[in-house]
């Protein structure tokens, strides 16, 4: 008999608050943490709700042979699964703290597509007052603040901000803190 695998479940989506939001790009792991800690530490500053959001590519099912489009098809299904898993992870990190004391109300979203046109879309849409984007470990010769977060920046009112840098023994070897 195969091994039943558990879906995990996914956090509710609260209704919309008349405060604009703090919108949080979420990735799995420290930086993604750190930046969700620091979002909802502003949601709490500010008195408002926290949308954390996980943007995850999406490869086109239209073009190629029948295999890249039937690779195409399965990769999309799994990322499917992956952003329910990394919003289950999201939701678990902010249950563990909400035990410790009360929290902003927070939604989950998950989108597919490029990572700034899908962060201005949801922060347009949720008039986002400020969006939290995860650190990002740069090499020497590359610039700490990305393009995309550029753009995400001129696209709307909002304020870009980038999440603390993680602590731990890995960060502080490559970063040489």
């Amino acid at each position: 008999m195969p091994p039943v695998l558990e879906r995990p479940s996914m956090p509710p989506v609260l209704e919309r608050s008349s405060t604009p939001p703090v919108l949080v790009l979420y990735e799995p792991g420290a930086a993604g943490k750190a930046a969700l800690s620091a979002a909802e530490r502003l949601a709490v500053e500010r008195g408002t709700a926290m949308h954390v959001l996980v943007v995850l590519p999406l490869e086109r099912e239209d073009v190629g042979c029948g295999r890249c489009r039937q690779s195409a098809a399965l990769f999309n299904a799994e990322l499917r699964e992956v952003a329910v898993e990394w919003l289950a992870e999201a939701a678990g990190v902010l249950r563990d703290r909400r035990r410790l004391g009360g929290g902003p109300p927070v939604a989950f979203e998950s989108a597919r597509g490029s990572l700034d046109v899908e962060a201005i879309r949801v922060a347009s849409r949720e008039q986002a007052a400020e969006v939290v984007v995860p650190y990002r470990r740069r090499g020497p010769m590359r610039r700490l603040w990305p393009d995309w977060i550029d753009r995400l920046a001129r696209a709307g009112p909002w304020v870009v901000r980038l999440g603390p840098r993680p602590r731990g023994r890995a960060w502080r070897a490559v970063d040489g803190a």
